[in-house]
């Protein structure tokens, strides 16, 4: 957490600094640790992405928006509709990807002109790269893990909802909890896009702004708006940082 707060977007760049302190408390490469960790967070963001889409088409339907925020919504469900679609596309016909070729480009035509590396190290790092890719695409072939990912993913964006919308019964305003769990999706994602630190401004601007679109009092939207992004920005930087740093104690 404390990771994904200092590095752009909302809820990733962490996932590295997982898998090097799993390394050093099982003893065992880091590429094992890093795909395991990049499989899960890939169903993890799937299921993201349909919920987004769901929720874009559901704004463009129920919500009353200004000409440019509904062409954004609009183009964002073009975008991930083709996204999804061929997402279920390779899970139907389980095609697997190589990237060995973009590999090859990015090594031969930038990476080699400007960084010397001896060949043990170079192919040390294709040795890297193909057992992290195994390993990704073994996991995310596994029915079992698939479906299981994909339903625990759906229940943490359930919970997500769900404390937004408590939110709003704490400070008394009753809000309709589809609105609610619609937006708290929408902002997450968009501040997971942005450039920010952590999403910092942009999740926080979109809540208000979708909130503001279905009636919400700006008062009250940005109060509940606030009020979360501070619990989320606590557990980040006070909760995150405190075993971030207890792990680097730890394991040094």
């Amino acid at each position: 957490l404390f990771f994904n707060m200092i590095t752009p977007g909302r809820s990733v760049g962490g996932e590295p600094l997982k898998a090097y302190f799993l390394h050093k408390k099982y003893k065992k490469p880091k590429t094992i640790f890093l795909s395991s960790i990049i499989s899960d967070k890939f169903f993890h963001i799937v299921s993201q992405l349909i919920l987004v889409f769901a929720s874009a088409l559901f704004i463009l339907g129920f919500f009353n928006l200004p000409l440019g925020s509904r062409i954004f919504f609009e183009v964002l469900c073009i975008i991930l509709g083709f996204i999804l679609l061929i997402i279920f596309a390779l899970f139907i016909f389980k095609k697997e990807i190589s990237f060995m070729p973009l590999i090859s480009f990015f090594y031969h035509f930038l990476f080699k002109r400007f960084v010397k590396l001896k060949k043990e190290k170079i192919n040390y790092l294709k040795k890297r790269f193909k057992q992290f890719w195994m390993i990704f695409y073994e996991n995310i072939y596994r029915r079992r893990i698939a479906i299981l990912s994909i339903i625990l993913s759906f229940l943490f964006w359930m919970f997500f909802g769900l404390s937004s919308y408590f939110l709003f019964l704490s400070f008394g305003y009753k809000m309709n909890f589809i609105y609610v769990f619609v937006i708290a999706i929408m902002s997450q994602f968009i501040g997971d896009i942005s450039i920010s630190p952590g999403g910092f401004g942009f999740t926080e601007g979109s809540l208000v702004l979708l909130y503001s679109a279905v009636g919400v009092p700006l008062s009250v939207s940005a109060l509940v708006a606030i009020s979360a992004s501070l619990f989320y920005y606590f557990f980040g930087m006070v909760i995150g940082g405190i075993c971030s740093f207890y792990l680097r104690f730890k394991f040094n």
